[in-house]
């Protein structure tokens, strides 16, 4: 039997280099630091962050990394736990959509805190140790067949699941790691590689911890190869109780290892318009065009029927009445009637329309009721586009949804991310100076130029 992949990943993540690197994929790295710290500030202020930071206070410890709009110093592992948790909040996050992944928000704050913890670090090694780390989860990804085909990525959490060994490997390669090191920093995140998908289904509060819980796992496993300790080897597709078999249905060998080093899966990372679920992205797209072009007001709007997949109808369309009436903010986010009503009420969907007195606004609930998807057995999956229909007083107007706005088939412009960066901040808990703002997307910009990222990190308390 041929030797498991993570002998090739543990080779390709010690011996990348940034020049290595094409410049196309270097742009979406940069574009990922900018998102992810972006998502940071915005979600700051969120109750489940706060409790977080109060008990990573608690438990203090060696002040080594920043926990962002705060500025406290703890481990590093802690830090990460509550950056990542922010980053998570908002559920605003950048996403690979073949590889189901939500890459940066474990491997980005990761990078951070260990390049604190390390200093001295350049914006150069900061771009090659995520784009080292992001192509092995979207690979893990890409690769891995669902055991559980009902559930989108098999009812598991890709960022949680993959995510812990992209945190684990870009935690190891600033870390200056050998192979064999690596490769144990990789057996180590897999003996606590989890995250499942019941707490998006149930719409609870570990939706948000999850990246945190599998970045502060990845932090640990590089730190304790470095100091010698050993983890599995056959993690990945060789052995049966590996990763591909265990947690899995197996894996597409090719698609695993095809190619590495020369072409880069992160080049496919998307980023989101809207803060919430990407499934339901190309459908608050379609909403969008048809109210705009055809000015049509809420008043006049009678129904909205999106055809669905199974996959979309699973998990943002039933129950039908708790979509209609979301709870909390998580359960808005992954509801297609309230981001389609949301969409035609308002002609956007941002921060605003997932706050607690938005889920009560009358308007905003009257038309999220008539939002009635309908599911077609004929989608065969989330990505085939599909008709959407506004009915309404003066006629049907209907439109196909495309790819999403953001995706790489459609990608989303510098200056638009630079804007939602901005839009963000304004939600942070503690208000930042719009100097230190305009230096920090600066900075980002020229990210490869930066000698220290320290500097960014400080522009962000």
């Amino acid at each position: 039997m041929d030797m498991d992949s993570a002998y090739a990943f543990s080779r390709f993540l010690v011996n990348t280099r940034f020049e290595d690197l094409p410049g196309d994929v270097v742009n979406v790295a940069k574009k990922d630091v900018l998102d992810i710290l972006g998502n940071a500030l915005g979600g700051s202020s969120d109750a489940v962050v706060t409790t977080v930071y109060d008990l990573v206070r608690e438990w203090g410890g060696k002040g080594e990394s920043t926990v962002i709009t705060y500025g406290t110093k703890v481990p590093s592992f802690n830090a990460v736990l509550t950056n990542c948790t922010m980053a998570s909040a908002l559920d605003y996050d950048d996403a690979h959509d073949r590889a189901r992944l939500h890459g940066g928000v474990t491997t980005v704050p990761t990078a951070l805190a260990v390049a604190e913890l390390r200093g001295g670090v350049t914006g150069k090694e900061i771009i090659t140790a995520l784009c080292a780390a992001i192509e092995v989860a979207c690979r893990l990804g890409i690769a891995s067949e669902r055991r559980t085909p009902g559930h989108l990525m098999g009812g598991w959490d890709y960022a949680c699941l993959h995510g812990t060994f992209s945190s684990a490997a870009v935690a190891a390669k600033l870390l200056g790691l050998n192979e064999q090191e690596m490769r144990n920093a990789l057996g180590i995140a897999y003996h606590q590689a989890a995250g499942n998908a019941l707490s998006a289904i149930d719409e609870v509060d570990t939706r948000k911890l999850g990246a945190g819980f599998a970045a502060r796992s990845g932090i640990m496993a590089a730190l304790m190869a470095g100091r010698g300790i050993t983890g599995a080897k056959a993690i990945f597709d060789e052995s049966e109780i590996g990763l591909c078999h265990l947690y899995h249905a197996g894996c597409d060998r090719e698609a695993l290892l095809a190619g590495l080093g020369e072409r880069f899966e992160m080049y496919d990372m998307g980023f989101k318009p809207y803060p919430s679920c990407r499934l339901g992205h190309r459908h608050v797209d379609a909403v969008l065009k048809l109210v705009k072009e055809h000015d049509l007001q809420p008043d006049e709007i009678e129904e909205i029927t999106p055809s669905v997949s199974q996959i979309v109808h699973t998990q943002l369309c039933v129950p039908v009445e708790a979509k209609k009436e979301p709870a909390n903010k998580t359960a808005a986010q992954f509801s297609l009637a309230w981001v389609l009503g949301a969409a035609a009420v308002r002609r956007r969907v941002g921060i605003r329309e997932f706050a607690q007195e938005a889920l009560k606004e009358r308007n905003l609930l009257d038309m999220a009721a008539r939002v009635k998807p309908t599911l077609d057995p004929g989608l065969h999956d989330e990505f085939t586009f599909a008709p959407i229909k506004i009915v309404t007083k003066r006629g049907v107007f209907e439109t196909k949804t495309g790819y999403p706005y953001g995706s790489i088939q459609n990608p989303i412009t510098l200056e638009d991310l630079e804007a939602k960066f901005l839009d963000c901040a304004s939600f942070s808990r503690k208000p930042l100076p719009k100097e230190n703002l305009a230096k920090a997307i600066s900075m980002i910009r020229n990210f490869e130029e930066v000698k220290d990222v320290k500097e960014i990190i400080g522009l962000l308390y």
